[in-house]
């Protein structure tokens, strides 16, 4: 009986913070210029996923075939405003950076390794695939280990990395202080259904700054075609009604290295999409025959669809600026009816 107790207690206590050789979970994010584009949305990502921190000591216990382990992540740290956002049709907590319009968020994943009788880490033997949002609340989401080896110690650590999201208006030139050593949230492991050993998520994040670059464009801009008659239209490759216009973007900053365009039509093109034909938006009594063609005021240089056209007007230094279009109809059969003729195409402002 003695001995059976003291080897219940033993396992017990070795799944527990005191055995425990990386009591800590960092994490660290940021440092230098985190560029961002002014269009982003908000509620959008802003740059990638940090690297993976990696522990493999965090726990430490003996386990036989048929036990199952599994650590939990819990976020303390301040919520932001949305507290949660679901990006990639994963669910995450959003965490306050000291930026406004500016949140963070993390995910990890368990790393299952072998362990000598000391507890030093001997080699991993699984680590998931499948990532975890912090959330700030324990649950049982992370994949577990069905351990199916002879009795031996193990090493249980965590991977974890964080992404900046965008959730209001970032201002220009924000910068986000160092800071170290902030415990942003704890973590246990289940064993066999048990709860051992709480350990700390500490972040570490460096001093960055975000040049926010971009114009604010114009949301929606109407063209008026006007009325016109199917005898304006000579053959094949003839255009009528050609009408300029103008894709407003205010408050560009300076030193961008390009600002680019894209077009896109919405109800498709006719032909190739180098073209530059839109086809008509379809529905009852529209004309036929003909499509709308879009071109550079200026220089009569058809604008393509769905690539990246330079806008040549952009002369590096901070202010406003309009992107000069023109549209025609444009025959495309060798005859024309009459009906409404409308199109819709949506346009795209990418920086470089």
């Amino acid at each position: 009986m003695l001995l059976i107790f003291s080897c219940g207690i033993a396992q017990a206590y070795q799944c527990g913070g005191g055995y425990a050789l990386d009591p800590n979970i960092p994490i660290t994010a940021g440092g230098g210029v985190i560029t961002t584009s002014a269009d982003v949305p908000v509620n959008g990502w802003i740059g990638d996923w940090s690297a993976y921190s990696k522990t493999y000591r965090n726990w430490w216990c003996y386990a036989s075939s048929g036990d199952v382990l599994r650590p939990q992540l819990m976020g303390t740290g301040q919520l932001a405003s949305p507290s949660s956002l679901t990006l990639d049709g994963v669910t995450y907590s959003v965490f306050k950076t000291g930026v406004a319009g500016l949140g963070i968020v993390f995910q990890w994943h368990p790393i299952y390794g072998t362990a000598d009788a000391s507890g030093n880490y001997t080699g991993t033997v699984y680590e998931p695939t499948t990532d975890v949002p912090l959330t700030n609340a324990y649950n049982n989401s992370a994949p577990a280990w069905n351990f199916s080896m002879a009795y031996q110690p193990t090493d249980i650590g965590i991977a974890i990395s964080a992404r900046y999201v965008k959730i209001g208006t970032i201002a220009a030139g924000s910068t986000l202080v160092a800071q170290g050593g902030m415990t942003i949230g704890t973590a246990t492991i289940q064993y066999n259904g048990a709860t051992f050993g709480t350990n700390n998520i500490v972040f570490t994040q460096l001093k960055s700054t975000f040049p926010v670059l971009g114009c604010t464009p114009t949301t929606n801009v109407p063209v008026s075609m006007g009325i016109h008659a199917a005898s304006e239209f000579k053959g094949i490759g003839t255009t009528a009604g050609k009408r300029s216009f103008t894709l407003p973007l205010t408050g560009c900053p300076a030193g961008m290295g390009a600002i680019m365009f894209s077009l896109h039509p919405v109800s498709g093109s006719v032909g190739a999409s180098t073209n530059g034909i839109a086809q008509l938006t379809p529905g009852t009594g529209v004309a036929t025959g003909i499509g709308l063609q879009l071109s550079t005021t200026g220089t009569g240089s058809v604008v393509g669809f769905d690539v990246n056209t330079r806008f040549a007007g952009y002369t590096g230094m901070a202010g406003n600026y309009q992107i000069g279009l023109d549209a025609a109809y444009y025959q495309t059969q060798a005859s024309v009816t009459a009906g409404t003729a409308n199109s819709l195409i949506e346009f795209t402002i990418q920086y470089q």
